[in-house]
């Protein structure tokens, strides 16, 4: 449990944690209607929160380590990994279905971290790059998720649609660069509908690679790059 233990400590001295907003101002009004006896400093407190969320990452990073999680093998023959990312399985002797050699090719080793085992022994290889866009209605906000490497996050559009009736974003981070447009629609079979209007969400992004990836579509588009930034040594 050393290791464990290490890892904990080292996320929780990152901070990596996004806390609830305004979490820390009504935590501090909380503790302050508290008996003076009783009374607790906020850091701690915050402290202590961030501990717990970094054994929650923890454990979820180490579950596939230890073969906790069953994966989910869709029709494609490919595992959810995440909201975009997708895993593709091999056999036991490391090919894939399409009969390549993955797993101890000494013409293209793969990094040993992305060689992923559920609890049934399935054998899983992870992307090493990861590029999507996703549009979805939730809670009656129009939320746009998104990611393209290194790049990852979501927003909240709604107040942009409705002032705008459209939105853009672009980033460029370290050489990963992405570009998204949210756009009406006139065909209401062809978009995701938002308070009278339908939307659609374009996508323009690349790493630094080169490898590029684009596309347009109603809901929900990603890609998957599988190749090695560098070689690898097992």
């Amino acid at each position: 449990m050393d290791m464990f233990d290490e890892k904990i400590k080292k996320l929780a001295e990152e901070d990596r944690f996004d806390l609830p907003e305004r979490f820390e101002d009504r935590l501090r009004k909380n503790l302050e209607a508290l008996p003076e006896k009783k009374k607790i400093s906020v850091s701690r407190v915050l402290r202590a929160v961030l501990i717990a969320a970094a054994i929650c990452m923890a454990i979820l990073a180490t579950a596939f380590v230890s073969g906790v999680i069953k994966f989910e093998i869709g029709p494609d023959g490919n595992v959810k990994l995440g909201r975009f990312a997708l895993g593709y399985t091999v056999d036991e002797s490391g090919f894939d279905n399409h009969g390549y050699q993955v797993i101890g090719n000494p013409d293209h080793p793969i990094n040993p971290e992305r060689i992923l085992v559920d609890s049934e022994g399935t054998t899983v290889i992870a992307p090493v790059d990861v590029e999507g866009v996703e549009i979805v209605v939730e809670d009656g906000k129009f939320m746009l998720y998104y990611q393209s490497g290194i790049i990852e996050g979501s927003r909240d559009i709604s107040e942009e649609l409705r002032e705008n009736q459209g939105y853009h974003y672009y980033e460029l981070t370290e050489g990963h660069k992405i570009s998204i447009t949210v756009y009406t629609t006139d065909d209401p079979k062809n978009g995701t509908y938002f308070e009278g209007n339908y939307y659609r969400v374009n996508v323009e992004s690349s790493l630094p690679s080169g490898l590029e990836f684009t596309g347009d579509s109603m809901h929900k588009i990603s890609g998957n790059c599988y190749i090695e930034s560098s070689v690898v040594e097992e």
